[in-house]
């Protein structure tokens, strides 16, 4: 089962950001966003099936989920486990309490779900926010948000369906200090927690030569019930045999690297949960094989912020956003693989800019974006 993916150009009419608290607004807040769900007080040390790059806090018998050793414009992913809608139901809602030492700038929120159309995992990312922070009475920063999507902009999402929420995190300070965190607490979510779970989405899978050997790398999302993830590899992209086998940690990325290896080898990946259910990711050839990813922006035209997709970086990789006439406007140094990057054009004229992706070996890759 292929993991696609689709976006929403604008802001959906069931999306609401909401800066006051949930105390001063309860009855709206819970009517658009449903329930605390999980406020990680009673969870026995775990996360509650929540994977992802935030690990458990017990703090003063008020648990939490929790990213330490914060990065500024670092990129930290969290996915829910499964939830199912009551039949009655017409959108998705999603709410949470951001809080630590450290500001979150910008959060992207997704739902993932088995389509009725496709019959496959979809994924639908929503417009990313920025969300409001207050300082509370014992000074602590906190940020209230609940937000939703209608079912007319998730084509094919079944009555009383089963979804996750994939959100990341984007933080705008901290210097990796063993005391700077960023905290998750009091997930909001309109459905139940589903017993049966959704097959874990792969969100990219990479080969690329490194040296004699080759390097996998994968990405995933909605790991909530695996055993292990098994790396095949195939001489004729047909018959897979199975080489390695790579523990699920609850991460969202892996990697393996499969040692003095020449040749068009193929490989995939193959997820295996505790029930048996197997997940195929996508096959892929040796990255220098295959044809270069193209440079992709979006939204187009873009008002205040664009995100850039592109390879994973590796090495410095440097974006740049320059007028017509040639004069840089945006400087952005791409973080170690990631494979896509925000660019604030607040502050900009409306027009034409062209935007050009350096590598360190050389390479450039350019293209033109408009800025409303």
């Amino acid at each position: 089962m292929k993991t696609t993916y689709l976006s929403v150009k604008h802001v959906v009419p069931y999306l609401f950001l909401l800066s006051l608290a949930f105390s001063s607004t309860r009855s709206f807040a819970q009517q658009l966003c449903g329930p605390v769900v999980q406020d990680f007080n009673n969870t026995g040390g775990s996360t509650a099936n929540f994977s992802g790059q935030l690990s458990f806090l017990d703090e003063n018998a008020n648990g939490c989920l929790v990213k330490k050793n914060v990065i500024s414009s670092a990129i930290y992913a969290v996915s829910s486990p499964t939830f199912q809608l009551p039949n009655m139901a017409n959108y998705v809602g999603f709410g949470f309490v951001l809080g630590g030492t450290e500001r979150v700038t910008r959060v992207e929120a997704a739902v993932s779900y088995v389509s009725t159309l496709s019959n496959q995992v979809e994924m639908m990312f929503l417009d990313q926010f920025i969300p409001a922070y207050t300082t509370t009475a014992d000074g602590k920063l906190e940020a209230k948000v609940c937000g939703a999507v209608n079912f007319d902009n998730l084509p094919g999402f079944p009555t009383g369906g089963k979804y996750r929420i994939r959100l990341e995190l984007t933080t705008t300070t901290g210097t990796g200090g063993s005391d700077q965190l960023i905290s998750l607490d009091d997930f909001r979510t309109n459905g139940t927690f589903s017993l049966i779970t959704l097959p874990v989405s792969f969100l990219k899978v990479e080969a690329q030569k490194a040296g004699n050997d080759v390097q996998l790398s994968w990405k995933v999302a909605g790991e909530e019930n695996l055993t292990r993830y098994e790396v095949e590899r195939s001489e004729d992209g047909r018959s897979f045999a199975s080489i390695a086998s790579v523990n699920g940690t609850g991460k969202t990325a892996y990697s393996y690297t499969d040692i003095n290896r020449s040749g068009n080898a193929v490989y995939r990946i193959r997820s295996i949960e505790k029930e048996g259910k197997v997940t195929y990711s996508a096959a892929v050839r040796i990255a220098s094989q295959q044809k270069d990813q193209e440079l992709k922006a979006y939204p187009q035209p873009a008002r205040q912020n664009l995100t850039v997709q592109h390879t994973a970086v590796v090495g410095k990789t440097l974006i740049t956003v320059s007028t017509a006439d040639g004069k840089e406007v945006r400087h952005i140094v791409a973080a170690a693989g990631s494979v896509q990057t925000h660019v604030d054009l607040s502050g900009l004229k409306s027009g034409l800019y062209l935007l050009r992706l350096s590598n360190e070996d050389g390479s450039v890759k350019a293209m033109k974006v408009i800025k409303q």
